[in-house]
């Protein structure tokens, strides 16, 4: 009985995880009309990262929030390059879509 809550827990657990993905592609394209099939490579950073994290013995809530950092912090240049910069995004999401895109 022990090994079937095992099962379920881990079963649950990897299918929040692809909910919560899959969410954030829909709302990715909903907002950009672009497919941005490079969420998955930071998903992918971010459970390598704890993993690694684990493996060297910090503490588990601590490698887990890690990771998230990480992400954010190497997904932030990536976007800035992808928009030219940075600038101003509130103006550019002001602006009709067609206009100067």
């Amino acid at each position: 009985m022990t090994a079937f809550i095992q099962y379920l827990v881990a079963g649950v657990a990897t299918g929040c995880t692809f909910a919560l993905i899959a969410t954030g592609f829909v709302a990715i394209n909903k907002v950009t009309r672009v497919v941005n099939f490079a969420q998955g490579t930071f998903a992918v950073v971010s459970g390598l990262t704890a993993y690694s994290l684990l493996q060297i013995g910090l503490p588990h809530p601590l490698a887990e929030l890690a990771p998230s950092a990480v992400s954010a912090c190497g997904g932030r240049p990536g976007g800035a390059a992808a928009h030219g910069g940075g600038g101003d995004a509130r103006a550019q999401a002001r602006r009709p879509r067609g206009e100067g895109r």
